[in-house]
């Protein structure tokens, strides 16, 4: 979490949690999720 910049990251398991439960999760506690950036790992890649 940066709170100078007001962003969190979240790691979760996608097969366990869906995107709009966490979203829910997040405006529960009164903070409002922004937008969604998604990373994913290439095995084996070649540079």
């Amino acid at each position: 979490m940066n709170l100078t910049n007001k962003i969190a990251s979240i790691d979760y398991d996608a097969d366990r949690v869906k995107i709009a439960n966490l979203a829910k999760v997040i405006r529960a506690t009164d903070y409002v999720p922004g937008a969604v950036k998604v990373r994913v790992p290439i095995a084996q890649m070649r540079s």
